[in-house]
């Protein structure tokens, strides 16, 4: 019977340390939990909770709290990388928006203060100060345009189109500043129509916004050309030009919105940075992909891929 009576009590006293080994580290896993949480909360966002535990839903708990840190980082990348795109924004749509109308402003000023001025002198500054304001209309145009298109998640409405006659329609409205420039538009076309399911002003201003952008930065190189052929299902559709081109640390930010480049650029034909961004919505509101090489004045090329339609 005693000996009964010891086993029964070394059984407790095992138990007994048992369970408060098992306290402890309970304790401990509680603690290294607490401790982790506070990192976290002070800034150390590099911190993970720890995944083993004794106890396997802790384990998965700590696990899911992980992954929704590393969601919540990549969203703080993304929204530090936003954050400072708009403000390079804001920076240069002030200065886009500030240069024509202290133009415009100064050339008014001039008329009015300037008794001296003839009928023929004050047309002339009339009519500067109107183009400027010109400009002026169509970059805050562009920049609502890029706003709208940006906030809106409705689909365009498509309809089956064919591409190749939709591009010499638009290219044929450059015709006499191809002409002024001593260019001859290289259109390398299939003999069959090429169809899409495509929105045509959209598609139009696409065509146009890219060869508006040849012309300003390509012309150098005397070349402007227009490619359209089929490819499996896709459409490929690629407009070059063989001008300056675009520097490679440039490349990867050239369809991001306001984007103009390196600033030594010349500003006389140094764009708003909307127009590629919203050729690129565009696009992909067509369900393709645009892409841009560019090897300096030598060829620079924007690719778009586009579903075909029969």
């Amino acid at each position: 019977m005693m000996n009964g009576l010891f086993g029964f009590l070394l059984g407790l006293v095992v138990c007994g340390i048992g369970f408060a080994i098992y306290l402890y580290l309970k304790k401990r896993e509680v603690k290294n939990l607490i401790e982790t949480a506070i990192e976290l909360h002070n800034g150390f966002m590099n911190q993970r909770f720890r995944v083993h535990f004794s106890n396997p839903s802790l384990t998965e708990f700590c696990i899911q709290l992980n992954m929704l840190i590393d969601h919540y980082q990549k969203i703080s990348i993304k929204f530090a990388k936003l954050e400072k795109i708009q403000k390079q924004m804001l920076s240069n749509v002030s200065h886009d928006l500030r240069t024509p109308l202290t133009a415009i402003l100064g050339y008014i000023e001039s008329v009015l203060d300037d008794e001296t001025l003839q009928r023929g002198e004050i047309n002339a500054q009339l009519q500067i100060a109107h183009k400027k304001g010109l400009n002026l209309s169509r970059l805050l145009q562009q920049f609502f345009d890029y706003v709208k298109l940006e906030a809106e998640d409705q689909p365009l409405p498509l309809e089956r189109l064919n591409l190749i006659e939709l591009v010499k329609e638009t290219v044929l409205l450059f015709f006499q500043t191809f002409t002024e420039r001593e260019i001859m538009p290289i259109f390398l076309f299939p003999d069959e129509p090429i169809y899409i399911m495509g929105h045509a002003p959209s598609l139009e201003r696409v065509v146009s916004n890219l060869t508006q952008n040849a012309l300003n930065y390509g012309t150098q190189g005397n070349e402007y050309g227009i490619k359209i052929e089929k490819e499996g299902q896709n459409v490929v559709m690629e407009i070059w030009d063989k001008g300056k081109g675009i520097p490679s640390n440039d490349l990867p930010y050239i369809f991001e919105r306001l984007y103009t480049g390196i600033p030594s650029r010349n500003r006389k034909l140094q764009g708003s940075g909307l127009g590629l961004a919203i050729t690129k919505i565009l696009v992909e509101k067509h369900h393709g992909t645009i892409d841009v090489t560019s090897v300096p004045n030598k060829k620079t090329s924007f690719i778009i891929h586009l579903p075909s339609e029969k």
